[in-house]
């Protein structure tokens, strides 16, 4: 059995030109601050890297360079005071505003129904439901920023969604 050796410039370029925009928007997306992302996002693909020096290219690396961004957002919220005392509301929805133009007219009511519904529920909630739905991570990952376990994350979700479509913010009733 061989040991791979180092990875060359040019398959690093390539794993850049495959990764490097999602963990930034990933980043992004939980941070919410652009800048911050960048670093996080360049901290990654540095580790990525030096992983990559020791073990080669073709190892998958999707799953191990999201857990590493994730672990690298907690620590950079952790150091501004948790993610408990970061505001995801009023959740402006910037990026569901965004593709407004192609929406229809109920799912631009729906939009604004949902927004308005997160409002009225508790914070832990309103972070899950944000964290999941608009964000686009799992339970776990979401626990992991929030120091909730995923099954906690998962009823929290369960709980939030209940109550958003009593009051008419969803489709499903």
């Amino acid at each position: 059995m061989t040991t791979p050796g180092p990875i060359s410039v040019a398959d690093f370029e390539r794993l850049m030109a495959k990764h490097a925009l999602w963990v930034q928007e990933f980043a992004r997306r939980i941070l919410r601050d652009h800048h911050a992302a960048e670093d996080v996002a360049q901290e990654a693909l540095l580790r990525l890297w030096q992983r990559c020096h020791d073990r080669g290219a073709e190892e998958p690396c999707e799953g191990w360079l999201r857990a590493v961004t994730l672990n690298l957002c907690r620590k950079r919220l952790k150091a501004a005071g948790g993610f408990r005392n970061m505001s995801l509301l009023p959740w402006d929805g910037s990026e569901a505003l965004a593709a407004q133009e192609g929406m229809t007219p109920e799912d631009k009511e729906l939009l604004a129904r949902v927004q308005e519904g997160l409002k009225t529920l508790p914070s832990q909630q309103q972070q899950c439901v944000v964290l999941t739905n608009a964000v686009g991570l799992n339970y776990g990952e979401a626990g992991t920023l929030l120091g909730l376990s995923a099954e906690t994350v998962r009823r929290y979700c369960f709980v939030a969604r209940e109550k958003l479509r009593a009051a008419g913010a969803s489709k499903k009733a």
